[in-house]
């Protein structure tokens, strides 16, 4: 089960429509994936759209923008989630950080 407590988001994403044309992808699940996962069935496509943004954008296959857009929801609120889940959304290459440092303690 997916554990987002951020239901508000999938409420709103439904309440707002999308902005864009969307591509449909037909996906065949279980009849009682909903029950499963503890989740009505008509928030059932939100809640696995979430899923595989989330898993997406961990295997760096999206970016976070492109991950939120999936999710239907909007970029800092999807980074948000994903830290709830402890997820980071910032990376850092390590040659970056030591720069960063040195100038912090050249001042």
């Amino acid at each position: 089960m997916i554990a987002w407590e951020h239901r508000g988001l999938l409420d709103a994403a439904l309440r707002r429509g999308y902005p864009r044309v969307l591509l449909i992808v037909a996906l065949s699940v279980p009849d009682d994936l909903g029950a499963a996962l503890h989740v009505p069935d008509e928030r059932l496509a939100l809640e696995i759209a979430f899923a595989a943004a989330t898993r997406l954008y961990e295997q760096g296959r999206v970016s976070l923008a492109k991950a939120a857009d999936l999710a239907g929801t909007e970029r800092f609120a999807f980074a948000s989630c994903l830290a709830d889940l402890g997820i980071a959304t910032a990376t850092f290459d390590p040659a970056d950080v030591e720069t960063a440092g040195a100038a912090a303690r050249s001042r």
